[in-house]
């Protein structure tokens, strides 16, 4: 699983990093970098975390202590009404999107 956390996180700086070349002024390109270095440094704290929950979940179903979990979808914003997204928040939300799809797509039982 370590391989599929370094290519998550590998994708997401290259996804900040596209979102950096593409941003329409200095101050939206400084925030990418910003955001970037962010996760640079969180990374290994983000990585120890899901370390330790994955470990405790496995250590969980051995024991027989899951829960099944309840998942609730909701076309709806929390304000109850649907807005359009600038061209901004949508590549942002377009390159998450794919982050999790791919890491989602590796993590499949296959």
């Amino acid at each position: 699983m370590q391989g599929l956390v370094n290519t998550l996180f590998e994708n997401i700086d290259d996804a900040m990093f596209d979102l950096a070349e593409k941003a329409e002024n200095n101050a939206a390109q400084t925030l990418y970098f910003d955001g970037m270095r962010k996760v640079r440094l969180k990374r290994q704290l983000v990585e120890r975390l899901f370390q330790e929950q994955v470990s405790k979940v496995f250590n969980d179903f051995a024991n027989g202590k899951l829960q099944a979990a309840k998942v609730e979808v909701s076309a709806q914003s929390s304000s109850g009404d649907l807005s359009l997204l600038d061209d901004t928040e949508l590549e942002e939300s377009l390159a998450i999107t794919s982050t999790i799809a791919k890491a989602e797509n590796r993590l499949a039982p296959h």
